[in-house]
This record gives structure tokens, C-alpha cells and sequence, in this order.
């Protein structure tokens, strides 16, 4: 119809009529989603306790809007790529899975930035700071543990065998990009720099020897992490300026485009 020229109110048109067609594939393969759901929740060992009936709008005005404001988080990347300016602020074409939603911008800045950030939202505000990451790069399941030095490679091959790339040259050659979301908790300081990071992850007992919990070291964090989501609050004025500038739109096939939940 495009191709044909034909009019922007038939293709409308056609558009809700074939979404109509997948609406009922979906809802036949995969169930009609419910308008309403019951929230259940435990406390410590006690069995599951049933809170009530929600509406995914009534859920959140009632228990998450009261504890978190999510139009104070703003995005914070640490993209070092030559043509990934610091200090501007970039969107993707393509990206966004709400019709007429809250466009997903993100704040390019160098990892020092995002490293602080983290810093005071827990410190200060006693929040905890979700990030994405490439997950499984020098990381130990058993061990709970992301350590850039966590493998004796050389001990083992008699030779340095790691590939010599920056984390821009990984970007950019897509050996290095998100893969996964955890949410940073705490942070230990030794002569007043954080040297490493406690991260609560959601895969349960594959963490088994620790329950949940991830131990990252801040030059792991340096490599391989690429976004924060941190409270505006926190921010100094020059990098809350930078959301104020029109977005640069890269396209949907960038590595960094992914969101990763």
C-alpha cells in the first residue's frame, strides 16, 4: 500500500485490521492476558500471603509510586566509542514497546560518571541501582564472583592468550555488548575508592554458594558495564544538562540498543 501510494488513513486502516488478525493468533497460542492480576508475597518462611486484585495501573499508583518515582530515573551509558561523543544524549530508532510512550533516551558519559552514580544512590539515597552488562565475560557461577583477573590463563597455557581489545574496539566489533540486568546493593571502599560491588541477581540457586548474591570488582564494572538507571537527584548539573539536548538517533541495530530486563 506504501509502495502504491495509497492513502495514510487506508493504511491505518489495514494496520488495526491486521492487528486484530495477530491479536487472535497470539491470544489463541498463548492465552487472552487478564485486565486484572493477585499479587501474592512472603514474608521470611511463612507461606505466601495473597495482598489483592490488581489492575497493572492500580498496582502501580498504589505500591510502587508510592516508594519509587520512575519519571526521576533518567539512563546513563558509558559508550567509548570515537563516534559516541561523551556528554550528548542519544535515542534508537525502533526501540520502545509502548505506542506513544516515554521516548528511551540515554546519557552518554564516561565510566567515572556512572561508577559515582552508583556510589551515591546507595550511599545517599539508600537505593539500589539497576545496570546492565555483559554477565558472563571473567565471571565464576560457582563463585559468585566478576573478576577481571578471576582466570589464570597464562598459568594454565604457558601464555597471555586474551584478545588485547579496549572495551570500545569489543563494541564495536560486537564481542562485547548487554547481555543481562542485575541491580547493584552495596559497595566496599578501601582509601576511599570502591573496589568492589555486592550485586543481587534473580537466578536463585545458580548462585547457590551465595546466595543470590554476585560479587563484582569496580575494573570488572569498568569493562563491562554499559548502563545504569540512577535517580536524578544524585547528578551534578552538567550531566543533568545533557537531557535537555535533542537526541542523536542511531539505528535499532546498534549493540547498545538492546535493553536488556
Amino acid at each position: 500500500m506504501v509502495t502504491n501510494n495509497d492513502t495514510n488513513s487506508n493504511i491505518s486502516d489495514q494496520i488495526e485490521k491486521d492487528m486484530c488478525i495477530v491479536f487472535r493468533i497470539v491470544g489463541v497460542c498463548l492465552g487472552i492476558p487478564n485486565q486484572t492480576f493477585k499479587w501474592y508475597y512472603r514474608l521470611s518462611s511463612n507461606e505466601p500471603l495473597l495482598y489483592q486484585s490488581f489492575t497493572p495501573l492500580e498496582f502501580y499508583n498504589s505500591m510502587v509510586r508510592p516508594v519509587i518515582r520512575l519519571e526521576d530515573k533518567v539512563s546513563l551509558i558509558s559508550d567509548p566509542r570515537a563516534n559516541r561523543e561523551f556528554g550528548r544524549l542519544y535515542t534508537f530508532d525502533l526501540v520502545g514497546n509502548v505506542e506513544d510512550g516515554t521516548k528511551i533516551i540515554r546519557n552518554n558519559q564516561p565510566i567515572e560518571v556512572l561508577l559515582e552514580a552508583c556510589k551515591q544512590s546507595i550511599a545517599e539515597l539508600d537505593e539500589p541501582v539497576w545496570y546492565s552488562c555483559e554477565v558472563f565475560q571473567r565471571f565464576s557461577n560457582e563463585l559468585g564472583l566478576e573478576d577481571l583477573k578471576i582466570h589464570d590463563i597464562e598459568s594454565l597455557f604457558g601464555t597471555d592468550i586474551s584478545i588485547p581489545m579496549t572495551k570500545s574496539e569489543r563494541i564495536l566489533y560486537h564481542e562485547s555488548y548487554p547481555t543481562h540486568a542485575m541491580v547493584l546493593t552495596g559497595f566496599h571502599e578501601e582509601n576511599d575508592e570502591v573496589t568492589r560491588w555486592l550485586v543481587e541477581n534473580s537466578w536463585g540457586k545458580r548462585n547457590v554458594n551465595t546466595n543470590g548474591f554476585i560479587t563484582m570488582t569496580t575494573e570488572w564494572f569498568k569493562e563491562y558495564v554499559f548502563e545504569v538507571i540512577v535517580d536524578k537527584r544524585i547528578l551534578p548539573k552538567c550531566v543533568l544538562d545533557v537531557f535537555s539536548q535533542e537526541p542523536i538517533v542511531l539505528p535499532v541495530w546498534d549493540k547498545l540498543a538492546s535493553r536488556i530486563c
